[in-house]
């Protein structure tokens, strides 16, 4: 998914929290507030030291203070540049990961001339012929999951308000 908002859009909210819930692993680059906000508050929060100055004619007051903030903020992953991005992976106790939560950029170390794109690679050549008959296979595919299921709906009356 790109959002968190089409996630909510294809199976609702609770279902999709279900599945964002789940999740142990995250990787996400710029994204809107509402998916923002749930991924800074999925990265947690850590105290921060703090430090305010008050100046008046006669005298300078040094406050300090520790305050609760979250480790990656919402407005830094809705800031996001292009090839940055923030993570979260899960571990396991036999394989602890000292740091789980991180932001990262991708750079590439390989040498390309300006503008220039590479070939893409050929994995094997594709008939048009080929394509064509998976095309169809995987239509009549669909075609027959969608009929069993509304024979199975049209079989059960309990069912009978998932048909138009």
């Amino acid at each position: 998914m790109q959002d968190a908002s089409q996630l909510r859009l294809s199976y609702g909210k609770d279902f999709s929290d279900g599945i964002l819930n789940n999740c142990g692993n995250f990787f996400s680059g710029q994204t809107g507030r509402d998916t923002a906000q749930l991924l800074s508050d999925r990265f947690g929060k850590t105290m921060q030291d703090r430090e305010s100055y008050t100046a008046t004619y006669s005298d300078l007051q040094i406050t300090q203070s520790r305050v609760l903030e979250h480790v990656i903020p919402v407005s830094r992953i809705a800031s996001l540049s292009s090839g940055e991005f923030v993570c979260m992976e899960a571990d396991t106790p036999a394989q602890p990961i000292p740091v789980k939560t991180f932001c990262c950029r991708l750079v590439s170390d390989l040498p390309s001339p300006a503008g220039a794109l590479a070939e893409p690679l050929v994995v094997r050549d594709v008939s048009e012929e080929a394509l064509m008959a998976n095309f169809e296979l995987i239509r009549g595919q669909v075609e027959a999951i969608v009929q069993g299921e509304l024979q199975r709906i049209g079989d059960a009356p309990e069912l009978g308000h998932l048909v138009l």
